[in-house]
């Protein structure tokens, strides 16, 4: 993985963490609410994992947020600084 896309992992975690912190959840409380394991929670603030899209769609409903609430910070210029994807090496048919 890039270090462009981890920085942007490590944003998104830092925003969930944030988000959680306002609402004076614990990550225990968000993994429940959410139906993921807490430990989950600790990863994704951490930037440890890239989640899936069902995964922040979960966490947005245990923290009360719309996806775009979330994803706020966000703005073009991260998309931007994002590397291309690298071929993964499979041929095409």
């Amino acid at each position: 993985m890039s270090e462009a896309a981890r920085d942007v992992l490590k944003a998104l975690g830092a925003r969930v963490r944030e988000l959680r912190l306002d609402r004076g959840l614990s990550q225990e409380q968000v993994g429940e609410r959410a139906e993921l394991h807490r430990n989950e929670i600790g990863v994704m603030e951490r930037g440890e994992t890239n989640t899936s899209f069902v995964n922040l769609l979960r966490i947005c409903r245990a923290l009360d947020v719309t996806p775009s609430e979330l994803l706020k910070p966000f703005g073009l210029s991260s998309l931007r600084n994002l590397p291309p994807k690298r071929p993964s090496g499979r041929s095409e048919k």
